[in-house]
This record gives structure tokens, sequence and C-alpha cells, in this order.
């Protein structure tokens, strides 16, 4: 019995030295039947932590069957309204895809994600994009 005590204190004691990743999801739902041009999701965090380093990823919600690849533009735009666009390819075979990993945050405030889907033909079986601030 004895044994067995300090088994369990020895695992509550592990257990709670254990650091846990915080990570903050945002995402927006988005019309299976056709995400078009001009229809960018808007998704905004707010900063407080201005020195940790951060992994940034685009998560994807989907219709099972969609499983080809997805050219999307993201701008970022700082408090500051700083901002910087680029575009990165989605493999929907994957939920998370990363997106910059050992940012830093530098500004205490609202940062913004704008994705935008690409010109051309609506974007179907996209049930939500958003992104994964951890």
């Amino acid at each position: 019995m004895r044994y067995f005590s300090f088994i369990a204190a020895f695992a509550v004691l592990m257990v709670s030295c254990h650091t846990f990743d915080e990570k903050d999801v945002i995402i927006s739902d988005l019309n299976p039947l056709g995400w078009e041009e001009g229809q960018p999701v808007v998704l905004r965090y707010r900063n407080e932590d201005t020195v940790s380093l951060r992994r940034i990823s685009l998560i994807v919600r989907r219709q099972k069957g969609i499983d080809e690849s997805l050219n999307v533009s993201i701008r970022s735009v700082t408090p500051d309204q700083i901002y910087f666009t680029e575009s990165m390819i989605l493999d929907m075979n994957v939920e998370i895809t990363p997106y910059r990993n050992d940012v830093i945050l530098s500004r205490a405030g609202e940062y913004a994600f704008i994705i935008s889907p690409p010109a051309g033909e609506p974007v179907r079986g996209l049930l939500a994009i958003g992104v994964v601030i951890e």
C-alpha cells in the first residue's frame, strides 16, 4: 500500500510539472457550395504577449472527397496597420498546415489575418478556415 501511495504521489507531481502549450484557434465558417473571389475571411487575434515565440498554422475543415491543394492569399495586419501579403498552398489532405514558425508578435493589440480564395472558379467543399496560434 505504501508503494502504491508513492507511485500515485509521483504521478501527480509529474503531471503538475508538465507545461501544456496554449493554443488559440480562430476559425470562420465558409459556404460549402462555394467560397468565391471577393469573399475574404477576416480573422482577428488580440495579442498581449509581445515576447514569446509563436507558431502560426492554417486550419481547414472540408467535406470528404476534397483532396486537392488550394492556393490562398494571406494578408497579416499588425495593430499599427503594417501588413504583409503572400500566397500559400494548402494541402487538403491535412487539417493543419504550418504557416510561420518562431514568430514574435511584437505589438500588443489586435492582429488581423485576412485569407482570400484564388481568383476564378469558386472553391467548393470547404466548411471552415482559420488560424492556430501557439
